[in-house]
């Protein structure tokens, strides 16, 4: 008799103990959420590949000739036309917090300097030299891509004569720029190719939600990071400025940081994403599509939904559309395919409720709940949210008894609004020292859900004495 709730979508978000750390090279960060790659001509010039994934090779040509350029794993040059590169620089190499590069060389007579704006995103390069200083700046657009690169050669303001604009002509599935121009009218070309990566699709591209399901597995996952960030800021020790670490375990990306925080921004986002397949998307599929159903919601939408409710980017919805549009679709989906079923006793239960609505003495609530007055009590009618004391028993259309309450030699007590809703509605309307007989539709019963041995989309016939209002 009393309502059952949906779906407790709960995920634990810190596990006693933390998991190993993922075996694999690390990913040194220098955009949000993109291994960036930075690499330098002959002369040191500069430039950036606003990377999805690491480079192994570059192929460089421009109106000076052709060059070919090695990156390793980390992203760091490693060699130009077979050979080493010079080690003018050295390897003083300075990062910031967040394991950004922020100075190479020692910063006096020869070195690099680094700007990111505040979404991570290098937006200047400064270039240091014995005879002067170059400037390099960057635009970019919405998706993170630079679309414009501007160098200023020994002018520091960047309006002098010696300025080179490069505007990007095309680019390859990752991103990267294939063709670019100067203002000049000079064409430069690149060919790049690119290690292995388990950087998931969902990642890289905005995710396409072309079916209700699809909209389902993202909704569902963008909904469970309510709460999530200050509960592993205060429960699990992790510092959100790390966020991106946390990423990379929850994808199962190869790159947990050098620094402890980094580590236990990783090892957590490693354990939730376990926690997700091994737990949360089984019990999901369970409750949507029923016990032994081989189907399944979409793992990749659902850490889409999930990565974008963290980062706050990417995001094709806000937390609260989500949150609704889960319970619709999981309300939706889980009642067709519950009909599939049980859609027999759907059509019995409202045959007998149209049949039952022509009987005399049978009135009907504006809810759709049916009845007949067996007793008529004159005492007062209670509220919902009040605790009466009731006699009832229960059956279904065809007079199988589920629940008595005068089996049990007691009467029972409880509010109003904790029972299904068709016996909230009656008990709202019947005065104290009543009995009546009620009819109640399966959608303001148990609906698709089985309750003990009342099964879905039944129609529910109960009798009920209210006794006494309780104070």
């Amino acid at each position: 008799m009393k309502r059952i709730t949906l779906f407790a979508l709960m995920l634990i978000f810190c596990l006693g103990g933390m998991a190993q750390q993922k075996k694999g090279t690390v990913k040194k960060k220098t955009t949000a959420g993109k291994a960036a790659v930075i690499n330098y001509t002959a002369r040191g010039e500069l430039g950036l590949f606003d990377l999805r994934g690491p480079v192994k090779e570059c192929v460089w040509t421009t109106q000076y000739g052709t060059r070919k350029l090695g990156f390793d794993r980390n992203g760091m040059w490693i060699s130009e036309d077979g050979r080493k590169p010079g080690a003018n620089y050295g390897d003083l190499v300075k990062r910031d917090n967040k394991g950004r590069i922020i100075q190479i060389g020692d910063g006096e007579e020869t070195g690099e300097l680094f700007t990111y704006n505040s979404n991570g995103l290098m937006t200047k390069h400064i270039t240091e030299y014995m005879d002067g200083r170059d400037v390099a700046t960057y635009t970019y657009n919405s998706k993170g891509e630079c679309t414009k690169e501007t160098f200023s050669y020994g002018d520091m303001s960047g309006t002098g004569k010696n300025v080179a604009i490069f505007t990007i002509l095309s680019r390859d599935s990752q991103g990267n720029w294939t063709k670019r121009k100067t203002q000049n009218g000079n064409v430069e070309t690149r060919i790049v190719t690119y290690y292995e990566t388990n950087t998931p699709n969902y990642l890289t591209n905005m995710p396409s939600l072309r079916s209700r399901i699809d909209s389902m597995s993202y909704a569902i996952g963008m909904s469970q990071t309510q709460g999530l960030l200050p509960y592993l800021k205060e429960k699990c020790n992790v510092d959100l400025d790390y966020l991106s670490d946390f990423v990379l375990g929850l994808t199962g990306q190869d790159g947990a940081g050098n620094n402890d925080k980094q580590k236990t921004a990783y090892n957590m986002g490693n354990q939730i994403s376990e926690q997700i397949s091994t737990s949360m998307i089984p019990g999901i599929n369970k409750e949507v599509f029923g016990e032994n159903s081989p189907k399944t919601i979409s793992q990749d939408l659902f850490m889409a939904g999930f990565v974008s409710g963290v980062t706050g980017k990417n995001q094709l919805m806000t937390l609260e559309k989500a949150q609704s549009v889960a319970h619709i679709l999981m309300e939706a989906v889980k009642t067709e395919e519950m009909l599939k079923i049980y859609g027999d006793n759907k059509r019995s239960g409202e045959q007998f409720l149209a049949v039952n609505a022509k009987k005399a003495g049978i009135k009907k609530l504006p809810s759709g709940v049916q009845y007949k007055v067996i007793k008529t009590g004159n005492g007062s009618v209670p509220t919902s949210a009040q605790m009466i004391k009731v006699h009832y028993k229960g059956s279904t259309i065809d007079g199988q008894e589920f629940d008595n309450s005068y089996n049990k030699g007691k009467p029972a007590e409880f509010r109003c609004n904790q029972v299904i809703q068709g016996m909230t509605d009656a008990l709202t309307h019947m005065p104290v020292g009543s009995t009546w007989e009620i009819y109640i539709p399966q959608e303001l019963a148990y609906g698709y859900r089985q309750q003990g041995d009342i099964k879905p989309f039944s129609a529910l016939i109960f009798t009920i004495e209210l006794l006494e209002i309780l104070k």
